[in-house]
């Protein structure tokens, strides 16, 4: 249904071999209906390395992350981390 109505499709990121089997099913499903593939947004619950890098193999050039509110040290510390990846990816 993304393939054939959808503007992009905002992809729950929780593993890799997850992700990239989802990403083929979409290229392929966009390939039958004759579109071009759709922009993907990536949900990740945290800033795990690998999985934005599977996130930038596959073309994704957003991604939202879940961010701890907890408390302000733990909020400044997920803030950094992003600062650093950010230069990264």
């Amino acid at each position: 249904m993304v393939a054939e109505l959808g503007d992009g499709w905002l992809a729950v990121v929780t593993e890799r071999a997850e992700f990239e089997e989802s990403i083929a099913t979409l290229n392929r499903a966009c390939q039958d209906v004759g579109r071009p593939m759709i922009e993907v947004t990536a949900c990740l619950f945290e800033a795990d390395e690998r999985l934005l890098d599977a996130c930038a193999e596959h073309g994704v050039r957003r991604c939202a992350l879940l961010a701890p509110t907890h408390d302000r040290a733990a909020f400044e510390a997920f803030l950094d981390k992003c600062t650093r990846l950010g230069h990264q990816f």
